[in-house]
């Protein structure tokens, strides 16, 4: 990679990074972070420039044009969350490992982050329903003799 290819990569990976949280429902990517997003164009951009997959190696220096500073074991953990959530691909055969992210692997992701917030959604709504339900049943009276009866039994 030349330097001016290198210089395109940079000014490509800072003016994307902030570009998917801003057209998207941001609370679709609440465990997507911005480091994770320009670690995703890292992988996207360097398979561009090179024509070939990029390794945790490759990512790391390209990460150091950017303001984004991670130790390894940081950036692995960062991968594997990728990897789990479906952005990233990787071949555990090959060594060195070579990670892939493409419009699939990004859909993929996705849909996966889509599906997590709805769960999350039912899980709360389904929480709130029980509440209600308590409050509707709830009678003032009751509450306040069980209240005096705890601090009156309570030592302070």
């Amino acid at each position: 990679m030349t330097v001016n290819d290198e210089a395109s990569a940079n000014v490509l990976i800072e003016n994307t990074q902030c570009d998917v949280l801003s057209c998207s429902p941001s609370f679709i990517f609440e465990g997507i972070s911005r480091t994770d997003l320009t670690i995703l164009s890292v992988i996207m951009h360097s398979i561009n420039l090179n024509d070939s997959y990029p390794t945790a190696t490759d990512i790391q220096q390209h990460l150091k044009n950017t303001n984004v500073q991670l130790r390894r074991t940081q950036l692995y953990e960062r991968l594997g969350k990728l990897k789990k959530s479906g952005f990233v691909v990787v071949d555990a055969f090959e060594y060195p490992r070579r990670y892939r992210a493409n419009e699939t692997t990004l859909i993929i992701g996705i849909k996966n982050c889509i599906e997590n917030k709805k769960q999350q959604t039912i899980n709360n709504l389904s929480t709130l329903e029980r509440e209600l339900e308590a409050l509707d049943f709830a009678n003032p009276r009751d509450i306040a003799i069980k209240m005096k009866e705890d601090l009156s039994n309570s030592r302070f």
